[in-house]
C-alpha cells in the first residue's frame, strides 16, 4: 500500500533502494552487535572489580573525544545512514578496546594477589560477614549465626 502510492513510491525507493539505504545500514549490523558484545562483557568484568572511576572517565573521554568528531565527520562530510550508525556505535568500539586492555592488567594483578580497585570493597566486606543473619570475627572469633544456640536456656 505504502509504494503503491505515487507520491510515496520515491521515499519508499530512498529507503529501500540506492548508495543510502536501510540495508546498507545493515551490513554494518552484525559487526556492530559483535563488537558491542566485547564491549559489554569487559564492562561487567570491570563493574565485578569496582574499577568505576575508570569506566566513568573513559566514557567521558569516549564521548569528547570519539563521539563528538565522529557525528559531526558524519553529519557534514558524510551524511548518510550508515556514517551516523557508525558513529553512534565508535564510542563502544574505543571503549571495549579501553576496557580489555584495563582488564587484562586487572586479571594479572589478580592472579599475582596484588591490590586494585576491589581491594578497598574486599576489606569492608570481609570486616564483618553474615552468616545466617549472624556476624563473624574474622580476628580469629567465633561465628555467631541465626541458628546457632537455639533451644539453648539462657
Amino acid at each position: 500500500v505504502f509504494a503503491s502510492t505515487p507520491g510515496c513510491a520515491e521515499t519508499y525507493a530512498a529507503i529501500f533502494s540506492g548508495d543510502d539505504s536501510l540495508p546498507r545500514v545493515f551490513e554494518a549490523f552484525g559487526p556492530t552487535v559483535g563488537l558491542n558484545m566485547f564491549f559489554l562483557l569487559f564492562r561487567a568484568g570491570l563493574a565485578a572489580c569496582h574499577d568505576f572511576s575508570f569506566m566513568w572517565r573513559a566514557a567521558v573521554g569516549s564521548f569528547v573525544l570519539v563521539y563528538v568528531p565522529a557525528i559531526l565527520v558524519a553529519r557534514f562530510v558524510f551524511e548518510t545512514a550508515i556514517s551516523f550508525y557508525v558513529a553512534m556505535y565508535l564510542p563502544h568500539f574505543v571503549m571495549g578496546a579501553l576496557f580489555a586492555h584495563r582488564m587484562w592488567g586487572h586479571l594479572k594483578k589478580l592472579a599475582h594477589d596484588e591490590p586494585g580497585p576491589w581491594t578497598q570493597h574486599m576489606r569492608r566486606s570481609s570486616s564483618v560477614r553474615m552468616s545466617f543473619g549472624g556476624e563473624a570475627d574474622l580476628a580469629g572469633g567465633a561465628s555467631r549465626g541465626l541458628l546457632d544456640g537455639m533451644g539453648e536456656e539462657g
